[in-house]
């Protein structure tokens, strides 16, 4: 089973990254970067904060981030969590959520 753990993630690899915004008041330029997802080895997802967790104003914005990869890489249980990850960052719900997912393919050079 998967699970989530702290540590770097290079914004070269492959990754998702969340950030913290309101879609009506704010333009995606403005939001908050949050944390990058590293694809998954094994059986960890590596997640790196962007923010500082212990932080009064940032701990329940990283909070729901980790709730949100919690739920859409784990707990849901889709057979190719990190697809349906991609495929999330184009619905609205992702546009309408707090915490936006955007994919961020690899940019090494191959």
């Amino acid at each position: 089973m998967l699970r989530l753990e702290a540590g770097n993630v290079s914004p070269e690899e492959e990754h998702f990254q969340l950030a913290y915004g309101d879609v009506q008041t704010q333009s995606p330029g403005e939001w908050i970067p949050v944390a990058r997802v590293a694809v998954p080895e094994g059986e960890a997802i590596r997640m790196e904060f962007l923010l500082d967790e212990s932080r009064r104003e940032d701990a329940p914005i990283c909070e729901t981030a980790r709730a949100q990869v919690q739920y859409f890489l784990i707990t849901k249980g889709e057979s190719d969590p990190w697809k349906y990850a991609i495929y999330h960052c184009g619905t609205s719900a992702n546009v309408y959520s707090e915490i936006h997912w955007s994919y961020h393919p690899s940019s090494k050079p191959t």
